[in-house]
């Protein structure tokens, strides 16, 4: 193997779920081999005491081959999150990144350094993740699936597809809300959630990277390489995060034990039976969303009608 995916961390003030964080990777069997950076975002007023504390804990960890902590001045939740990214991309070309409410399993280190060795060259793969939504796939056999939705809880990256990815501009918006097929195909291939996190993301509601990485990914025909069975837990869904709610949905009773050994394949291709579960999966709760959302894709097309007759 070549050498090791640094590991990035973008962390704030909850240091409970750090600690969690912190206390899986160093389990993982690739932990002291790794070079970890942990970004630590500055203090809003009122969170200066929480964010002093968690600096405090940060000057204690090891079980990694170096430590890296890097204390931002300015507050800036993205900043912080893709600078990170960008600053380990620069140095090394590839890089591991998560938010500090991601739980690994001990071979999660190991499958993401394979995938991110194994897939680098492949222009077909947008990036590597560890999680993998609770879906049944018992009789699959092979060791990972790939889908055409972005995930980055606990993700893979290479610099140039990193980089690749951009700002959702409204012309590409509206170009793309106007055309039946797209919207139907964008469906399809990641659920029913798509077009209202689309929405949100160019209209300002949220700035997230993985929105702009979904848009990206369907333009490209690029994909995301998932492990068969999930590899990564997210414990921010108690209302502590940004942009996740209080909800079970994610969650996995346990996760992947395997540790080695993991097995690609060359040019893969989307299993059907697992983009429909992941369709499933996804939408669940978002129909009424849609038939909103598909109110408002009609009034657009109508008006881009009316616009050509004048």
């Amino acid at each position: 193997m070549n050498e090791l995916a640094p590991i990035g961390i973008s962390t704030y003030s909850r240091l409970t779920h750090l600690k969690n964080t912190i206390g899986a990777l160093q389990n993982n069997t690739l932990a002291k081999h790794s070079r970890l950076f942990i970004f630590s975002d500055a203090p809003r007023v009122g969170d200066e005491e929480k964010v002093n504390n968690l600096r405090r804990y940060l000057h204690s960890i090891d079980g990694f081959k170096e430590v890296t902590i890097l204390e931002r001045l300015e507050n800036s939740r993205a900043k912080n999150s893709r600078g990170g990214i960008q600053q380990i991309l620069e140095g090394s070309g590839k890089c591991i990144f998560m938010e500090d409410d991601i739980v690994t399993a001990p071979g999660f280190l190991r499958y993401m350094n394979d995938a991110l060795e194994f897939y680098e060259n492949d222009s077909g793969i947008l990036n590597v993740t560890g999680y993998s939504p609770p879906l049944d796939l018992t009789r699959y056999e092979h060791d990972y699936f790939v889908l055409s939705r972005f995930n980055g809880w606990g993700a893979g990256f290479w610099k140039k597809k990193f980089e690749a990815v951009k700002d959702i501009t409204e012309d590409e918006y509206q170009a793309f809300i106007t055309d039946r097929k797209a919207t139907k195909l964008f469906v399809r291939l990641g659920g029913e959630d798509m077009l209202n996190l689309l929405e949100s993301e160019v209209s300002g509601l949220i700035d997230a990277y993985d929105v702009k990485a979904m848009f990206h990914q369907f333009k490209t025909n690029m994909m995301t390489v998932y492990p068969r069975f999930s590899l990564v837990q997210n414990t921010g869904h108690d209302v502590s995060g940004v942009h996740c709610g209080a909800t079970m949905k994610f969650h996995h009773a346990r996760l992947w034990g395997k540790t080695e050994g993991f097995v690609f394949d060359r040019n893969p291709k989307v299993n059907e039976q697992i983009r429909r579960a992941n369709f499933k999966f996804r939408s669940s709760g978002y129909r009424g969303k849609l038939i909103n959302f598909t109110k408002k894709i009609n009034i657009y097309r109508l008006l881009k009608k009316t616009q050509r007759l004048f």
